[in-house]
């Protein structure tokens, strides 16, 4: 039953028409006027045109007002807190009297004084309100209790053109009562609950005989009422043109939450519709044009029975559309029950947990079935059907001009993207960084955000053969200028994207001539722009210009220099070399960029530097080339001409673990990303630590289908190839560089606690001020550290980072720690001679500048020498030095005489005179000088040392006593600002051959590495120079790492050699 009998008040009724009939409507006095309820402190006896003066009842103020002249000139009550109630105004409307009678008053607003809540509360048996005869009436925060009436709480008769708002309605039977025709009607942001008290007691009824148009439902909340809105026109009547929007219904007992019958164009939008005891929509006969768009359906059709569904229509047309909502029932009911096998108006809803019954059997081709939505929370009494971060229903919906959500948040968010399934777009929590300096003008500021994430930005692409869809992507690549290049593997070209995946053009088609492909499978791109294909099927390479002009090709089917067999892989280092993962011949061809053959490495196995169809291959801007072996299930990291360097993975699905993997890409700040068959991208530093990993099998966004490739542009975007999705997926960086008053906003985090961090070093002179974060979703003003941001959905955090500049200070040297002193290192190779004279000669340039200066004579292989003596300029001039100033620390290894000589002078001699007989191992090898010089046009901290073998001697083969690495640690006074250190290091026994040994001195944050192969001053020495530069402030020590590579595990065999001296000094004045 949609409409009650009450027998009296059908007697009043008739009699109030024949009143009506020989009385006409009178019009109303001219106003307009302004009034005063206060029930507390008011009275009736006042003149209520002021709060001190104000009436006690509001029927008081109702009729001593005048109706207003218009929207802009109206009437107004103002009404005081006060529980508002009287034994009832007769009216003519439904005969039953009312606490409160608006009659005759046009242009009238009603409504609640500032900061205060008056309720209607009448006695048993009488309406709360009764509207009859007023037209552009506004009624404001006046609320109704109709839990001891137990009838209506409000009937409007006669009246048109009505606002209510921001009231709360208990109890009764029906919550509005309309016995009007309508042309506009406007209810929002009221709650109403508990309105079960009767038969066929609706919240909003639209039953009558009338034309109901114009009507706006939005923003209010229903709970635990007989039915939400019915919507049935009598016989002679109408209902169309009704919006009804962002509301929240919870519960109706024992009903359906909207019932409708011969109504049209009624758009039911962005509603949340739960915990019906039937049906959320009943759309029944006679209706047309019924939209019922982004809606989210939970747990409906409590009752079970035949017809009953989360949905229901007796309507099969397209005139009712059902579209972008999400559907989850309870399990037991279908989720639309209709007539038909399917709906020509359904489409792009989700659908979850409902039970397939009835005559409809078919969802429309992009529905989703069986998807969890993943709401915030399902527990009854605490539902949040919002979404989470993964749910299937985000930006999977079809695009409308709804531009809003239940929340009156932008549809769709972020703008450009797909709508999400449902009454909420999914709004993830945002970190902003914002960089500014002072002075303005810092550029090249590091920030990164922790835990490591990669938030979904976008997507492209969907199964077909047309411009934009794809039939298996396969290989991807991003020029310098953000361009993006698919390899459609099975639609055999090549298509070419901007970085938002606008289409830009395409080339290629299936064959084996210029241009054509059999299966391209990967593509590379210059820094020229040249595209390189690897056409897979073809066994070879075709090279492009940026926009497909064919170029040239290489390679064939066989296994020789220069000739391939399905090759998967192809990348280009930065000299523009090219390298092919040469995949059936389980190897890695190198190229240059046109064509010609340069190296090659790998055979079939399962051994360091060996393959088992390699199908990944990327390069490093050091050079260092990355290969996924795909069938061992590991990455394999290379040198630029195949030395081996090191592996990971493994396989399995765990962290770090491969199933088959075959994409790879570097990004600028040198981390490896890896795709496989788990569905995953997964990220490492460049030696295989892991990091963090996304994805997993799955069609929503940032879920994948066997992935096949991955690509980083120079900002940082990851791309990634989903093959079996058919699809781009763009995912935004972790890692950003800003200049002065540059920001970047990290989007779509998940919920959780972030860190964000600048990156040192800084650029020099530049230092962190200060760093704090506000939280622009909240009302307060928040000043946090970044290094804990607690982001939830919807936060919209700014973090402003503050550096001021410094500049270096005139003079870098402490006081009391520089002088005008500096050391050269000087010297000459002696050789290996085993007779019993030697000599060598070494020239000082500039001696007359010499403040001190030290003789070193060194030696290999323990044995026996008459004297050892330093000559200088004159007759008899030498320094003697019989016994030995620096033993050796192994048998074979190397020693040395020293001893400090009189200066300046112009050269020093080196001579050794060996026993005359017996043993003669003691076998010369150089002199060094050390030779403290005076400048006195500057100043230095100056430091100068020499090392005994146990110190400074290497060699690989550790079986034989030797030791293969040395650290050196050399004190110095450290600087008051940043500088540039040179230091000089003097190296014996590197034999006259190509053996190596490594250096590497460090000083505050800087570093250098030399590999020498061969001595530089005649034989068995070593001078080696040093330039650090950006040595740190404060850095009080220098450190040389000596090291003999094993040809075990470094592939080089290293030579034995000592370091037996160094010098170092910066200069006292800033460095430019």
């Amino acid at each position: 039953m949609y409409r009650k009998s009450h027998f009296l008040g059908f007697l009043f009724l008739v009699a109030a028409l024949l009143l009506v009939v020989a009385a006409p409507r009178p019009v109303a006095a001219v106003g307009p006027t302004v009034k005063w309820v206060d029930a507390a402190a008011g009275s009736d006896a006042n003149d209520g045109n002021s709060e001190a003066t104000a009436y006690a009842t509001l029927q008081q103020a109702l009729n001593n007002s005048e109706s207003g002249l218009a929207d802009a000139n109206r009437s107004f009550i103002y009404v005081k807190n006060g529980t508002y109630s009287s034994a009832g105004y007769a009216n003519t409307c439904e005969g039953i009297p009312g606490a409160v009678y608006v009659h005759n008053l046009d242009w009238l607003t009603i409504q609640a004084a500032a900061g205060h809540e008056p309720v209607v509360k009448p006695p048993v048996g009488i309406m709360s309100v009764v509207v009859e005869g007023a037209d552009h009436l506004v009624v404001d925060n006046l609320d109704s209790d109709q839990t001891v009436a137990l009838t209506d709480n409000w009937n409007v008769c006669d009246s048109d053109d009505l606002t209510l708002r921001n009231s709360t309605f208990q109890g009764g039977s029906d919550g509005i009562d309309v016995h009007t025709a309508l042309t506009a009607m406007l209810i929002e942001n009221n709650t109403f609950t508990n309105i079960v008290d009767g038969d066929g007691d609706e919240v909003l009824d639209f039953t009558d005989e009338f034309t109901y148009s114009g009507v706006v439902i939005q923003d209010n909340d229903f709970i635990n009422n007989y039915r939400q809105i019915t919507i049935i026109p009598d016989a002679g009547g109408s209902a169309n043109n009704f919006l009804i929007q962002r509301n929240w219904m919870n519960g109706t007992s024992p009903e359906e939450a909207i019932r409708l019958r011969n109504a049209s164009n009624i758009d039911i939008i962005n509603n949340v519709i739960l915990n019906s005891m039937q049906e959320g929509v009943y759309v029944d006969t006679g209706c047309a044009d019924i939209d019922i768009v982004h809606n989210t359906f939970f747990n409906n059709s409590l009752q079970t029975g035949p017809k009953l569904g989360e949905i229901r229509t007796n309507v099969s047309s397209a005139s009712i559309k059902i579209s972008n909502n999400i559907v989850h029932g309870n399990g037991t009911n279908p989720a639309i029950v209709a007539s038909v096998p399917s709906l020509p108006g359904e489409d792009y809803n989700l659908f979850y947990n409902y039970v397939p019954a009835g005559s409809f059997t078919t969802f429309g081709p992009n529905s989703m079935s069986g998807l969890d939505p993943l709401f915030v929370n399902t527990t009854a009494g605490s539902e949040d059907l919002h979404l989470t971060f993964y749910s299937p229903a985000i930006e999977s919906g079809l695009p409308s001009a709804i531009s809003d959500d239940k929340d009156k948040g932008p549809r769709p968010n972020p703008t450009g993207t797909d709508p999400d399934r449902g009454a909420y777009e999914f709004v993830a929590g945002t970190i902003t960084v914002t960089k500014e300096t002072n002075p303005d003008g810092g550029l090249g500021f590091t920030f990164t955000l922790e835990p490591d994430t990669h938030p979904f930005v976008d997507k492209w692409g969907s199964f077909g053969a047309n411009d934009g869809e794809f039939d298996h992507p396969m290989g991807m690549a991003v020029d310098g200028s953000g361009n993006v290049y698919v390899v459609d593997h099975y639609n055999h070209r090549v298509q070419k994207f901007d970085d938002n995946g606008v289409y830009l053009t395409q080339w290629g088609s299936f064959g084996a001539g210029n241009s054509q492909f059999d299966y391209p499978s990967d593509v590379a791109v210059d820094g020229s722009g040249n595209v390189y294909i690897a056409d897979y099927n073809n066994s070879r390479i075709q090279k492009f210009n940026s926009n497909g002009a064919y170029q040239s090709q290489w390679g064939s089917y066989g296994s020789g220099n220069g000739e391939l067999y399905g090759p998967y892989g192809v990348a280009v280092d930065g000299l523009g070399n090219v390298y092919v993962a040469d995949t059936y011949n389980n190897r890695i061809q190198k190229f240059d960029g046109n064509g010609a053959y340069q190296t090659q490495w790998g055979i079939y196995g399962s051994g360091n530097g060996e393959f088992y169809y390699p199908y990944g291959v990327e390069v490093d801007e050091s050079g260092n080339v990355y290969v996924a072996d795909t069938y061992n299930h590991r990455v394999q990291k290379f040198d630029s001409n195949g030395g081996y360097l090191t592996q990971w993975g493994g396989y399995g699905g765990g962290n770090g673990l491969f199933s088959y993997p075959a994409g790879l890409a570097i990004d600028g700040f040198g981390k490896v990303y890896v795709t496989d068959t788990n569905s995953l991208v997964q990220k490492f530093d460049d030696d295989g630590t892991f990091l963090m990993q996304w994805g997993g099998f799955g069609s929503v966004n940032s879920q994948f289908a066997y992935p096949y490739s991955v690509d980083v542009d120079e900002a940082g975007y990851v791309y990634v190839s989903d093959t079996y999705n058919h699809r781009i997926q763009k995912f935004g960086p972790t890692s950003i560089v800003l200049d002065d008053d540059e920001s970047y906003t990290f989007t779509r985090l998940p919920a959780g606690n972030y860190t964000l961090s600048e990156v040192a070093p800084l650029p020099a002179g530049w230092s962190l001020d200060s760093a704090t974060c506000d939280n622009l979703a909240t009302d307060s003003a928040e000043s946090i550290a970044p290094s804990n941001i607690p982001v939830a959905n919807g936060d919209q955090w700014v973090c402003t980072f503050t550096n001021v500049y410094t500049p270096p200070p005139a003079n870098t040297c402490a006081v009391g720690e520089a002088d005008s002193l500096y050391t050269d290192i000087l010297g000459e190779g002696m050789g290996s001679p085993r007779k019993h004279r030697t000599k060598a000669k070494v020239v000082i340039p500039n001696w007359q500048n010499v403040e001190e200066l030290y003789g070193q004579m060194s030696a290999k292989a323990m044995g026996l020498s008459n004297n050892v003596r330093f000559t200088l300029p004159g007759p008899n001039n030498y320094v003697q030095v019989d016994s030995i100033t620096s033993p050796a620390d192994h048998d074979a290894g190397n020693f040395w005489y020293g001893a400090t000589l009189p200066a300046p002078v112009k050269y020093v001699t080196g001579r050794w005179f060996l026993q005359g007989s017996g043993s003669k191992r003691h076998i010369p090898r150089a002199i060094t000088l050390y030779t403290t010089y005076h400048d006195p046009a500057h100043s230095y901290v100056n430091v100068w040392d020499t090392f005994d073998g146990a110190e400074g001697e290497v060699h690989w083969d550790a079986a034989l006593g030797w030791a293969p690495y040395r650290e050196i640690v050399v004190p110095m006074a450290a600087p008051l600002g940043e500088t540039a250190l040179h230091v000089e290091v003097a190296l014996v026994d590197n034999d006259k051959d190509a053996r190596p040994v490594w250096i590497t001195v460090e000083a505050g944050g800087a570093t250098q590495t030399q590999k020498p192969t061969g001595p530089n001053a005649g034989d068995q020495l070593n001078l080696m120079n040093f330039d650090l530069v950006g040595v740190d402030a404060g850095a009080d020590e220098i450190v040389i790492k000596v090291y003999s590579p094993s040809p075990i595990i470094d592939g080089v065999e290293g030579d034995s050699a000592a370091v037996v001296g160094m010098a170092g000094y910066y200069r006292c004045e800033a460095i430019p």
